[in-house]
Protein backbone atom coordinates (compact mmCIF):
# COMPACT_ATOMS: atom_id res chain seq x y z
CA UNK A 1 0.00 0.00 0.00
CA UNK A 2 2.73 2.32 0.97
CA UNK A 3 4.46 1.70 -2.46
CA UNK A 4 1.04 2.89 -4.41
CA UNK A 5 1.39 6.13 -2.19
CA UNK A 6 4.83 6.77 -3.14
CA UNK A 7 4.30 6.45 -6.96
CA UNK A 8 0.44 8.18 -6.97
CA UNK A 9 1.67 10.94 -4.03
CA UNK A 10 4.80 11.97 -6.60
CA UNK A 11 2.27 12.59 -9.38
CA UNK A 12 0.20 14.60 -6.57
CA UNK A 13 3.16 16.53 -5.98
CA UNK A 14 4.37 17.45 -9.25
CA UNK A 15 1.61 18.70 -10.16
CA UNK A 16 1.48 21.60 -7.74
CA UNK A 17 -1.87 21.78 -7.14
CA UNK A 18 -2.70 22.56 -3.65
CA UNK A 19 -6.17 21.13 -3.89
CA UNK A 20 -5.15 17.78 -5.54
CA UNK A 21 -2.62 16.93 -2.84
CA UNK A 22 -4.84 18.14 0.13
CA UNK A 23 -7.82 15.25 -1.39
CA UNK A 24 -4.72 12.72 -1.91
CA UNK A 25 -3.58 13.00 1.88
CA UNK A 26 -7.36 12.99 3.05
CA UNK A 27 -7.65 10.09 1.09
CA UNK A 28 -4.55 8.19 1.81
CA UNK A 29 -5.15 8.41 5.51
CA UNK A 30 -8.59 7.44 5.64
CA UNK A 31 -7.08 4.19 3.84
CA UNK A 32 -4.67 4.02 6.50
CA UNK A 33 -6.94 4.32 9.20
CA UNK A 34 -8.96 1.24 8.14
CA UNK A 35 -6.03 -0.80 8.07
CA UNK A 36 -4.63 0.10 11.46
CA UNK A 37 -7.55 1.64 13.39
CA UNK A 38 -10.01 -1.04 12.98
CA UNK A 39 -7.92 -4.18 13.10
CA UNK A 40 -5.80 -3.34 16.17
CA UNK A 41 -8.75 -1.46 18.29
CA UNK A 42 -9.98 -5.05 17.77
CA UNK A 43 -6.95 -6.58 19.09
CA UNK A 44 -6.54 -3.91 21.30
CA UNK A 45 -9.84 -5.19 23.27
CA UNK A 46 -9.48 -9.01 22.44
CA UNK A 47 -6.17 -9.48 22.58
CA UNK A 48 -5.60 -10.87 25.83
CA UNK A 49 -8.74 -13.31 24.81
CA UNK A 50 -6.51 -14.54 21.12
CA UNK A 51 -3.37 -15.05 23.35
CA UNK A 52 -5.39 -17.15 26.17
CA UNK A 53 -6.59 -19.10 23.03
CA UNK A 54 -3.22 -19.42 21.20
CA UNK A 55 -1.77 -20.50 24.25
CA UNK A 56 -3.53 -21.56 27.13
CA UNK A 57 -2.36 -18.81 29.80
CA UNK A 58 -3.30 -15.91 31.48
CA UNK A 59 -1.08 -13.28 32.56
CA UNK A 60 -2.63 -9.88 34.12
CA UNK A 61 -0.16 -7.71 32.90
CA UNK A 62 -0.76 -8.54 28.82
CA UNK A 63 -4.40 -6.74 28.68
CA UNK A 64 -2.61 -3.57 29.33
CA UNK A 65 0.09 -3.79 27.36
CA UNK A 66 -1.83 -4.77 24.50
CA UNK A 67 -3.50 -1.82 24.25
CA UNK A 68 -0.39 -0.19 24.76
CA UNK A 69 1.43 -1.75 21.91
CA UNK A 70 -2.03 -1.14 19.75
CA UNK A 71 -1.91 2.04 20.50
CA UNK A 72 1.80 2.65 19.64
CA UNK A 73 1.19 0.68 16.59
CA UNK A 74 -1.70 3.07 15.17
CA UNK A 75 0.84 5.76 15.70
CA UNK A 76 3.22 4.05 13.64
CA UNK A 77 1.34 3.05 10.93
CA UNK A 78 -0.01 7.13 10.33
CA UNK A 79 4.00 8.48 10.89
CA UNK A 80 4.68 5.77 8.73
CA UNK A 81 2.43 7.16 6.37
CA UNK A 82 3.14 10.38 7.02
CA UNK A 83 6.64 9.43 6.24
CA UNK A 84 6.23 8.14 2.81
CA UNK A 85 4.30 11.57 1.95
CA UNK A 86 7.59 13.62 3.26
CA UNK A 87 9.56 11.19 0.89
CA UNK A 88 7.75 11.91 -2.19
CA UNK A 89 7.93 15.68 -1.32
CA UNK A 90 11.64 15.01 -1.67
CA UNK A 91 12.79 15.57 2.04
CA UNK A 92 14.96 13.15 3.52
CA UNK A 93 15.98 14.81 7.06
CA UNK A 94 12.83 14.58 9.18
CA UNK A 95 12.60 10.66 8.64
CA UNK A 96 15.92 10.28 10.29
CA UNK A 97 14.99 12.80 12.93
CA UNK A 98 11.92 10.62 14.11
CA UNK A 99 13.61 7.37 14.33
CA UNK A 100 15.69 9.48 16.66
CA UNK A 101 12.97 11.00 18.89
CA UNK A 102 12.20 7.11 19.68
CA UNK A 103 15.39 6.09 20.78
CA UNK A 104 15.76 9.62 22.58
CA UNK A 105 12.73 8.63 24.46
CA UNK A 106 14.13 4.79 24.98
CA UNK A 107 17.38 6.45 26.62
CA UNK A 108 15.78 8.77 28.20
CA UNK A 109 13.13 6.30 30.42
CA UNK A 110 16.02 4.11 30.86
CA UNK A 111 17.46 4.91 33.71
CA UNK A 112 13.58 5.61 35.66
CA UNK A 113 12.51 1.75 34.45
CA UNK A 114 12.54 0.86 38.23
CA UNK A 115 10.40 2.94 39.03
CA UNK A 116 7.84 3.51 36.28
CA UNK A 117 8.23 -0.08 35.91
CA UNK A 118 6.36 -2.59 33.11
CA UNK A 119 3.88 -0.39 31.71
CA UNK A 120 5.60 2.84 32.13
CA UNK A 121 8.68 1.69 29.96
CA UNK A 122 6.09 0.12 27.13
CA UNK A 123 3.59 3.16 27.12
CA UNK A 124 6.58 5.57 27.11
CA UNK A 125 8.80 3.46 24.32
CA UNK A 126 6.14 1.93 22.63
CA UNK A 127 3.94 4.51 22.80
CA UNK A 128 4.85 8.11 23.45
CA UNK A 129 7.87 7.80 21.72
CA UNK A 130 5.68 6.79 18.38
CA UNK A 131 3.11 9.08 19.30
CA UNK A 132 6.19 12.05 19.69
CA UNK A 133 6.90 10.67 16.19
CA UNK A 134 3.76 11.43 14.75
CA UNK A 135 3.49 14.73 15.59
CA UNK A 136 6.84 15.13 14.23
CA UNK A 137 6.32 13.72 10.73
CA UNK A 138 2.44 15.74 10.55
CA UNK A 139 4.18 19.14 11.53
CA UNK A 140 6.88 18.00 8.61
CA UNK A 141 4.68 17.36 6.29
CA UNK A 142 3.03 20.43 6.54
CA UNK A 143 5.88 22.33 6.08
CA UNK A 144 6.44 20.46 2.96
CA UNK A 145 3.14 20.23 1.10
CA UNK A 146 1.93 24.25 0.89
CA UNK A 147 -1.57 24.79 2.14
CA UNK A 148 -1.59 21.47 3.84
CA UNK A 149 -2.73 21.76 7.79
CA UNK A 150 -2.42 18.39 9.97
CA UNK A 151 -5.97 19.94 11.67
CA UNK A 152 -7.71 19.10 8.57
CA UNK A 153 -7.37 15.46 9.12
CA UNK A 154 -8.81 15.76 12.92
CA UNK A 155 -12.63 15.19 11.64
CA UNK A 156 -11.71 12.26 9.92
CA UNK A 157 -9.76 10.55 12.27
CA UNK A 158 -12.68 11.38 15.21
CA UNK A 159 -15.15 9.67 12.88
CA UNK A 160 -13.00 6.76 12.75
CA UNK A 161 -13.08 6.81 16.23
CA UNK A 162 -16.36 6.76 16.55
CA UNK A 163 -17.17 4.15 14.01
CA UNK A 164 -14.74 1.63 15.77
CA UNK A 165 -16.47 2.43 19.10
CA UNK A 166 -19.67 1.51 17.28
CA UNK A 167 -17.87 -1.58 15.71
CA UNK A 168 -16.50 -3.14 18.86
CA UNK A 169 -19.49 -2.36 20.43
CA UNK A 170 -21.21 -4.41 18.79
CA UNK A 171 -18.79 -7.12 18.87
CA UNK A 172 -19.17 -7.15 22.53
CA UNK A 173 -22.47 -8.74 21.98
CA UNK A 174 -20.38 -11.88 21.59
CA UNK A 175 -19.14 -11.86 24.92
CA UNK A 176 -22.33 -13.01 26.59
CA UNK A 177 -22.88 -15.73 24.59
CA UNK A 178 -22.30 -19.67 25.44
CA UNK A 179 -22.81 -18.43 29.23
CA UNK A 180 -24.42 -21.83 29.88
CA UNK A 181 -22.60 -24.01 27.35
CA UNK A 182 -20.43 -26.97 28.71
CA UNK A 183 -17.21 -26.62 27.22
CA UNK A 184 -13.70 -25.71 28.04
CA UNK A 185 -13.03 -22.06 28.59
CA UNK A 186 -10.27 -22.18 25.60
CA UNK A 187 -12.98 -23.39 23.10
CA UNK A 188 -15.54 -20.87 24.54
CA UNK A 189 -13.74 -17.82 23.90
CA UNK A 190 -12.25 -19.42 20.68
CA UNK A 191 -16.08 -19.27 19.39
CA UNK A 192 -16.57 -15.77 20.94
CA UNK A 193 -13.54 -14.43 19.25
CA UNK A 194 -15.07 -15.93 16.10
CA UNK A 195 -18.38 -14.26 16.56
CA UNK A 196 -16.60 -10.81 17.73
CA UNK A 197 -14.93 -11.18 14.52
CA UNK A 198 -17.58 -12.08 12.49
CA UNK A 199 -19.89 -9.40 14.02
CA UNK A 200 -17.71 -6.48 13.40
CA UNK A 201 -17.04 -7.47 9.69
CA UNK A 202 -20.67 -7.04 9.59
CA UNK A 203 -21.03 -4.06 10.63
CA UNK A 204 -17.66 -2.37 9.89
CA UNK A 205 -19.30 -0.93 6.35
CA UNK A 206 -22.06 0.32 7.61
CA UNK A 207 -20.61 2.14 10.60
CA UNK A 208 -17.77 4.08 8.31
CA UNK A 209 -20.93 5.24 5.76
CA UNK A 210 -23.01 6.11 8.58
CA UNK A 211 -20.31 8.04 10.56
CA UNK A 212 -19.22 9.51 7.33
CA UNK A 213 -15.77 8.31 7.66
CA UNK A 214 -15.56 6.89 4.40
CA UNK A 215 -17.55 7.33 1.22
CA UNK A 216 -19.59 5.10 -0.96
CA UNK A 217 -17.16 5.42 -3.24
CA UNK A 218 -14.21 4.87 -0.74
CA UNK A 219 -15.89 2.09 0.57
CA UNK A 220 -16.91 0.23 -3.23
CA UNK A 221 -13.28 0.96 -3.87
CA UNK A 222 -11.53 -0.95 -0.72
CA UNK A 223 -14.34 -3.71 -1.20
CA UNK A 224 -12.98 -4.16 -4.39
CA UNK A 225 -9.65 -4.08 -3.54
CA UNK A 226 -9.76 -6.53 -0.63
CA UNK A 227 -12.05 -8.74 -3.13
CA UNK A 228 -9.22 -8.91 -5.69
CA UNK A 229 -6.59 -9.94 -3.33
Amino acid sequence: YLQAILSGGSLVYASGSAEQTNAFIVKSFKAMAVLSILPLAFIALYGAKIAFVWTGKTDPLLEGAVCLLCAGGVCRSLSSLFRVLYRVSGGAVMDNAQLLLGLGVAFVLWPFAPKIGFFGMVGGVNFLGQFLGLILMSLSLASRFKGFNPRVLAPTLLRFCVATAVILGASVIARYMGASWEITPRVLDTIRIMTAAAISLLVAVPALLFTGSVSRLEARTMLNTVSRK
